[in-house]
Parts: C-alpha cells; sequence; structure tokens
C-alpha cells in the first residue's frame, strides 16, 4: 500500500507536466494501455491461471470476460463509462489542480465510496480494515494539506517581500 501510495504520487506529479504540453486524449491512452498491460502481468503473477486463459474471454478468469454475454451489460453501462471517468478525471484534475490534491481525493475516495454505497443500500457497512484504512490516511492527508499551506503562505510572503523591494528600486 506505502509503495503504491508512492507510485501514484508519481503519476499525478508526472502527469501534471505531462498534460501541460501534450493533449489530455493522448495521456490517457497511453495510461490505459499501460494499466491494461500491468493488469495482465500483476494477475498473471499473482494468480495460478495460465496466461492463455488470463487473456481469453472465459467469463470467470479471462481478462477479456467483461465482453462476454454473461456481463455485457455491466461492462457497457457501468464497468466502461466509470472506469473510463476514472481515468479521464485524475488525468484532466491535475491540469488545473496541484497533484497533492488530486492525490488526497485520490486516497479518500474508497472510504466514501463505500459509505456512500452502504447509504444507497448496495453495500454493507465498511468492514474494519476500511476504518484502519481511514484513520491511517487523513492524518497523511492533513500532513500534506498543512504541508502545502504553509508553502503557499512562505511563497507568497516572498513574492510581497520582492514587490516591494522592487517599488524601492
Amino acid at each position: 500500500a506505502i509503495l503504491g501510495s508512492i507510485l501514484y504520487a508519481g503519476f499525478f506529479v508526472v502527469n501534471r507536466v505531462i498534460i501541460m504540453k501534450v493533449p489530455g486524449f493522448v495521456i490517457i491512452m497511453f495510461n490505459s494501455v499501460i494499466s491494461f498491460v500491468l493488469s495482465i502481468i500483476l494477475l498473471h503473477l499473482t494468480s495460478n491461471t495460465e496466461l492463455s486463459e488470463l487473456l481469453s474471454a472465459h467469463p470467470r478468469h479471462g481478462i477479456l470476460g467483461l465482453f462476454s454475454t454473461e456481463h455485457f451489460l455491466n461492462t457497457v453501462f457501468l464497468t466502461a463509462p466509470i472506469g473510463f471517468g476514472s481515468v479521464c478525471g485524475y488525468t484532466i484534475c491535475v491540469k488545473y489542480f496541484k497533484p497533492h490534491i488530486v492525490g488526497n481525493v485520490f486516497l479518500i475516495e474508497p472510504v466514501i465510496s463505500q459509505l456512500v454505497c452502504y447509504f444507497a443500500g448496495q453495500d454493507e457497512l465498511p468492514g474494519l480494515f476500511t476504518y484502519v484504512g481511514a484513520l491511517l490516511i487523513l492524518p497523511g492527508i492533513f500532513i500534506v494539506a498543512r504541508g502545502s499551506f504553509l508553502l503557499t503562505r512562505e511563497q507568497e510572503q516572498t513574492r510581497r517581500i520582492k514587490a516591494a523591494s522592487e517599488k524601492l528600486v
């Protein structure tokens, strides 16, 4: 989880730099291809399923099983739009917001979505690990937010001092 957080922080920072120079759809396509390839590799390494079965359209074990008739409606109306919106949303957000803000939203999203599903009657109350995870995430989010506030305040003071010294000259 810690390694994942570090990698996603890097992902948001790199996306911030790239999206200022490259059209968003190029980044989204690139991210989608990388995610697909990494998913195949991780599934192959963590499951006892053969690679040929992973690459099949088998409804239970195949990575392309979402295109089977059993899952077609879920794929078309739920999985595809939500997945696309998620990838696009985080990619486009770093164009307009600082990466640490997008990262904080990304970290707290599972907790909030679990609670929304519970109140909508779609899921049970979150388990113990959801609360433990939230308790571990919240201090980190607070530290990042506090650091951002202090950095912004320091930059603002530096800007004011520079502007005042330029007036004197």
